[in-house]
């Protein structure tokens, strides 16, 4: 007999969001700058990112793993660290919002690339009209369109990677070519940076927690599975694209210029459907579910005001989930560009990762008798090698990036962080900030 239960996410759902979640626009756009850097070898740092990538995220499944919640990383820092810590991360968040305001114009790009009658401007922002109302609709409707999507979208790139390989240069498998590694151990490295934080987005599927079907059995085994898939995906998607056309034309270039190489003209027109729209489509349907879910665990402990938090009939915060068209479809309709204001959130994107880790250190003293209940436990040793190992590359990877940016940039990055701080410890101190976070030990 089933045990499914009605109304809840099952496995394969869990895995088609978190599919959906990370693969995104970074594989079209960055696979190019990362063939710059290393060459032929790219497949190689991305195989390393997928890898360094499932460690950052690795202490969520062990979080998930006995546990049940709702608000996602929110959440659990909460638990861990103290309502304090766990407030200023969900504020910390709230720039990831512009970040998925970026998807609608691209949307509206690659449509207009492939039916050129429509304009990119109506085009993205009816489609991201669309998948907000789908998203009024709750998780379940949501979840419906995304396997489909998601399916096709991997369809897709796998097309990409089969096709390709009946088109390879001579000396694709050949280490010594001198189009390998080019830039040595530097270039590979380099790569991997580029590469790396679009490896990790799967890790927000940890905010259905409290919607899954065998949630801490399942949370883990998704962003587990998940994994596994872009790290075929990805290697091969970065095989293909480094080594079909010279790597002088191919260095800097979206994953698009050897779709076109490979594929007729109606093939490629589908490529460009089941690949780059599949992307953004599957990223901004589950988007609007997993990126507000450590906000609205935030709201309901007093950290914004509650009204932001009110949900429709369906359960959706439908305000918040406004909030997040309006970010999306504004920029567009009045011609805003939202790159140069994106890139003053790295700051808070990275350091907020960086908590989360640091709240996994507190697990084993905190929740002892639970945490040996988990199917992940390990002995403490190695438990702490993990978690330890996952923040000392985080932290690297944040000296990198910001080596990257300009003595303005950082400013304005450090002023966005301490301004939100700053808010988190004023708002702890007015007494309106409970500790309530929503987790259980129970299925």
């Amino acid at each position: 007999m089933s045990t499914k239960k009605e109304g809840k996410l099952s496995l394969s759902t869990l895995v088609a969001v978190a599919a959906g979640n990370v693969i995104g626009a970074g594989v079209i756009t960055t696979t190019g700058l990362a063939i710059a850097q290393t060459g032929r070898s790219a497949w190689i740092s991305y195989g390393l990112a997928v890898l360094f990538g499932f460690l950052w995220l690795y202490p969520t499944c062990l979080w998930t793993s006995f546990t049940k919640s709702r608000g996602g990383a929110y959440t659990q820092i909460s638990a861990c660290m103290g309502k304090l810590a766990g407030g200023i991360f969900s504020l910390w968040w709230l720039p990831m919002f512009l970040m998925s305001a970026l998807m609608g114009t691209a949307l509206g790009m690659y449509v207009n690339s492939v039916l050129p009658i429509l304009p990119v401007k109506w085009t993205g922002i009816l489609i991201s009209t669309v998948f907000f109302v789908i998203n009024l609709f709750g998780v379940n409707v949501m979840s419906k369109i995304q396997k489909p999507l998601t399916v096709i979208l991997i369809v897709g790139l796998l097309a990409f990677v089969v096709v390709g390989m009946g088109h390879l240069n001579e000396g694709a498998f050949d280490f010594s070519q001198p189009d390998y590694f080019m830039n040595g151990a530097g270039g590979l490295l380099n790569g991997l940076m580029l590469l790396i934080y679009s490896t990790s987005g799967h890790s927000l599927v940890s905010s259905l927690s409290w919607d899954a079907e065998n949630p801490k059995k399942n949370i883990p085994l998704a962003i587990m599975i998940t994994t596994g898939i872009i790290l075929v995906l990805y290697m091969g998607v970065a095989f293909v694209d480094a080594n079909v056309l010279p790597i002088a034309e191919v260095a800097g270039q979206p994953l698009t210029y050897v779709a076109k190489a490979i594929f007729p003209g109606p093939l490629f027109i589908a490529f460009i459907v089941a690949g780059p729209i599949m992307a953004l489509a599957t990223s901004v349907n589950a988007g609007y579910q997993t990126m507000s879910a450590p906000v609205l665990g935030a709201i309901k402990n007093g950290w914004l005001p509650p009204v932001i938090g009110k949900t429709n009939k369906y359960g959706a915060p439908w305000i918040i989930y406004t909030f997040m068209w309006l970010l999306c479809v504004v920029p567009m309709l009045f011609g805003v560009s939202l790159n140069a204001l994106t890139s003053y959130t790295v700051m808070t994107m990275r350091i907020s990762s960086l908590l989360g880790l640091i709240a996994a250190l507190y697990i084993p003293k905190k929740f002892n008798d639970e945490w040996k209940k988990s199917w992940l436990y390990m002995p403490d040793g190695l438990f702490y090698f993990v978690v330890w190992a996952a923040i000392i590359t985080n932290v690297i990877a944040i000296f990198l990036n910001i080596r990257t940016l300009s003595a303005g940039m950082f400013i304005a990055n450090l002023a966005v962080v301490a301004a939100l701080t700053l808010y988190g410890v004023v708002r702890n101190k007015t007494g309106k900030t409970i500790d309530s976070s929503e987790y259980t030990f129970e299925d």
